[in-house]
């Protein structure tokens, strides 16, 4: 089903609805003025209950499957960066730079470059940085061992 906007004539929405046309199950919702992608998300009888993805702009946050992230605090991102949307198969193809989070730090943990969905090149972060060499990596070490 797709829902549009009577003052802007824009989409606002496309995706599943249960029999009394209310938005239910799988969607994507778009920003009402522009026509933009705004989030791709769970509803049930007619209201988000769940954020899957998040969009900005080129930019897109992926956030951990929990069934109710509605409220900020408990969103849980695992993924940002670059991509773009196959609307034939109606999904998000990472494209582009990314980068993967962990869960429990919430600090990246490796950059990576993505084609069409596919990873083709990554290097791992420490604490959100990545490091040049193991030389640089000790002086690292060593900086930080002065200063304790």
């Amino acid at each position: 089903m797709e829902i549009y906007s009577h003052a802007s004539d824009h989409l606002i929405y496309h995706g599943e609805f249960n029999e009394k046309r209310e938005r239910e199950g799988w969607g994507i919702a778009y920003d009402e003025e522009t026509g933009a992608m705004l989030l791709e998300g769970i509803w049930k009888g007619n209201k988000l209950v769940e954020i899957i993805r998040k969009i900005e702009g080129t930019i897109m946050t992926e956030f951990k499957r929990n069934g109710n992230n509605t409220t900020a605090s408990n969103r849980i991102p695992l993924y940002v960066g670059e991509f773009v949307y196959d609307e034939s198969k109606e999904s998000f193809l990472r494209n582009g730079r990314g980068y993967w989070i962990d869960e429990g730090t919430r600090i990246a943990t490796r950059e990576v470059e993505w084609k069409d969905g596919v990873e083709v090149s990554g290097r791992d972060l420490y604490d959100g940085w990545h490091i040049h060499s193991l030389t640089h990596s000790i002086l690292l070490v060593y900086f930080i061992l002065l200063l304790c």
